[in-house]
């Protein structure tokens, strides 16, 4: 004879054992993830030091300091 079995117990124990979420990382992983979000910080707060501006008046002054030989160069033999 087949037991009834209430879908609400089941439903119950489910998200039971999917709180209770192990993560099994070593030292080495651990230490990983943290220099990695160190990283990022870093990298983003030395992005953000450097306003629009600044950026184009570099970019500016890089341009100007550039021959003005890099046109395309002339490739027809006839002209």
């Amino acid at each position: 004879k087949k037991e009834n079995v209430d879908v609400k117990n089941i439903d119950i124990t489910i998200h039971k054992d999917a709180d209770t979420t192990v993560t099994y990382k070593t030292a080495a992983e651990i230490t990983f993830e943290k220099r990695q979000l160190q990283n990022q910080f870093e990298r983003l707060a030395k992005k953000a030091a450097v306003s629009h501006r600044e950026k184009v008046e570099k970019f500016n002054q890089q341009m100007s300091e550039l021959t003005e030989f890099n046109d395309i160069p002339k490739v027809s033999w006839t002209k």
